[in-house]
Order: structure tokens, then sequence, then C-alpha cells
């Protein structure tokens, strides 16, 4: 819808989401967009909903007797995407995504496109809406084996693409990691033994970590003081970076759009209003670095002070889930941006969402991160 693909992606147990079809293709074909672009949805019973409208994630689905959730993802699209063939390449970036999520090989159009389902009714002109059905085993973040189901909705100017995911939200170890917790409370196990299943549990994270990394397309060096956390959905890697009170957060993910789009929701993430002036003049400023060979743009957003309500309930997720909390603390935020050209029409970004004070004091550790950055 105008600038933005939006992408609909609901995990959960492959036989629950397969249950829950009817249901979740009724939402997506429900989706209508008003004047200003903001989409809407008619809801099932069961269903509930909870919208951040200022951030890529723009919001979650859940059905909790069912145990689905299903995330609402908006990503920048450039306006020369508004043509068939320029939108299938869209498609077919964002189909092999999925698909390397899943241990699958790439695909060219022409191999995908029998399995594309076209919603008619979603679709305008040459770019048409789509819903694809993947089934594979994951790697990386999602390794435990599901399905991978997509949809396409899209309406005014250009459309949007969505998709469908079942497996479990976080991944196998959130998964884990909740059902020690109720099994110690329900057993009563005491202290000592909770202390040794967490060091259990934590060489068991070291070494899913390391398993993690070897299969992602992407190596880097971590910056001294950065701790490691779990990466999902789109996110290749993730980090925290903890300075006294101030917190913040660094995440790598491949995407495609344009970059002004996503600028739009940056800005909105810290608390400015998004237009045209403040856009240009953060392109304006871009830097050029050099990573893998290849010239980036580091973009940096200033914004205002967050309120600590605001902040303790902010999942700062880029793009499809797997935000760490940042503690609450009322502080200026800022956001730093590394734009770096990679493969198929996509780049990976990486970004520093977080503290104000923070972004400044580790602005060399993050360029020097994004620097470290190789591919084949």
């Amino acid at each position: 819808n105008k600038d933005f693909a939006w992408f609909f992606k609901l995990t959960g147990d492959p036989e629950v989401v397969l249950k829950s079809d009817p249901e979740f293709r009724s939402i997506v074909k429900s989706v209508a967009f008003d004047g200003s672009g903001q989409p809407t949805w008619k809801l099932h019973e069961g269903w509930q909903q909870h919208i951040t409208p200022n951030d890529i994630t723009y919001g979650k689905l859940t059905n909790r007797e069912a145990g689905l959730i299903a995330t609402v993802t908006r990503l920048g699209i450039e306006e020369k995407s508004n043509s068939e063939e320029r939108w299938r390449e869209y498609i077919v970036g964002n189909v092999n995504r999925w698909r390397q999520q899943l241990s699958l090989d790439n695909q060219e159009w022409a191999q995908m496109s029998s399995e594309l389902e076209e919603f008619p009714e979603l679709s305008q002109g040459p770019a048409k809406a789509y819903f694809v059905s993947i089934a594979g085993k994951g790697s990386g973040a999602m390794s435990a084996p599901f399905m991978n189901r997509g949809a396409g909705v899209k309406a005014a100017d250009v459309p949007s693409s969505q998709s469908v995911v079942a497996g479990g939200e976080g991944g196998p170890e959130a998964a884990e990691k909740g059902d020690t917790k109720g099994e110690e409370e329900a057993n009563g196990r005491a202290g000592e033994r909770a202390g040794e299943r967490a060091g259990e549990r934590a060489g068991e994270r070291a070494e899913s970590d390391a398993e993690r990394r070897a299969t992602l397309p992407i190596t880097y060096t971590v910056p001294e003081g950065w701790s490691e956390t779990a990466a999902s959905g789109m996110r290749m890697a993730a980090f925290t970076i903890e300075e006294g009170e101030s917190a913040g957060e660094v995440t790598v993910i491949a995407a495609g759009g344009g970059i002004e789009a996503n600028i739009g929701i940056w800005l909105g993430q810290v608390g400015v209003e998004a237009g045209a002036e403040s856009t240009q003049r953060i392109l304006a400023a871009a830097e050029e670095i050099v990573v893998n060979g290849v010239t980036a743009k580091l973009y940096t957003i200033d914004g205002g002070v967050s309120p600590a309500s605001e902040v303790s309930a902010e999942k700062s997720a880029d793009a499809e889930t797997g935000g760490e909390e940042i503690p609450a603390v009322a502080t200026a935020q800022a956001i730093l941006i590394v734009d770096i050209p990679w493969r198929g029409g996509q780049s990976l970004f990486v970004k520093y969402k977080g503290a104000q004070s923070l972004a400044q004091s580790q602005r060399e550790a993050f360029i020097e991160f994004a620097k470290s950055i190789e591919w084949n």
C-alpha cells in the first residue's frame, strides 16, 4: 500500500495452523487500507490484536486458545517495484528468503510460480497478491521443523505482500525456557537444582548459537561489551548493549525496499514526525563506509524522549519477531542504520536502536561491527 509492502506471518504448531487456514485466509482477504495507508481487517472470534503503528512490526494477532501468533510487518518498497517484472523479482526475493529459513534451495520465478496462489480480489494492476505454502526444516534461529505458509495483500497504489509461518514464536529456545520454568514451579525443585539446570541451558544455548552462526550466509566480529542474543524471524543476528542505565539493541536483517520509506518508519520509532524535509535531511547527512568491498551508507536518526512506560512496553523488533525488551528508562532515543547492498536487490540492514547517549558512545564500535561483516 503506497510505499510499503505488508507481511502477515502466522506462527504455531503446523497441524494447528492447517486447521486455522480458513480463518487466517479470511482475515488476510478482509484487509483494507484507509486514505492514510493504514490497514484494517476483520478478526474471527477468539483472535485479539495489539497494534504498534510506528514500528516496522506493525502489530500482532493472537489466538491464545489455539496457541497461534501472527505478526503484521511492513517494509518500504521502491516505486519502480510497481511493474510486473520488478514485482515478480520482489516476490521471488521474499519467497527465497523464507525458503532459506527452511533450509531449501532458492528458486527462479518459473519454478515457484506454479506454487503461488493469487488472491485476485487483492491484486492491483501488475502487482499481484499471492499465497504460497512451503514445507521444510528450519535452520538457524528457526531450528525446529515447521511449515511456512505465505499470503499476499495489497491495496491503493502499491501492493502489500504477506506471509504466514507455523512454528514457535521466539524459536524453540523460548519455548524450552517457558516449559522448564513451569516444571520447576510444579515440582518445587530446590534452588541448587534450578542453578544446575540454568547452567546446562546456558551451555546448550552457547552450542546452539555456534551452530546457528555456522549456518548464516554472513560472518562478523562482535564488539567487546556486546551481548549476542537469540535471533529469530528475519533477523540474522541480534545484540544488546548496556552502559549504566542506558540500553540499546543492534540487529542485522536482509530486506528489500526503498530507504526513504523505511526512514519514515524509523523516525516514528524515535518519536519524530516523518516528513519530506526530515527524510531529506537524514539522506543528505548519510556517511559512506565500505563493507566487504561494497559501498554502504550510514544514516543517523536522532529522536525525542520516550516515556519510561512506552519504552518498557516496547519490543524492538525490526522485521518479523524476536526482539528483546529494552529496560524502562526515560531517555532520548536514536537509531543508527547501515544500508549494505547485498544479494538479489536486497540490502543488509544493520540497525542500532536505543538510548541516544549510547548511540554516540558506541558509534565507532557499531561502524566497526558493520565493516566486519563478510559474505562470499
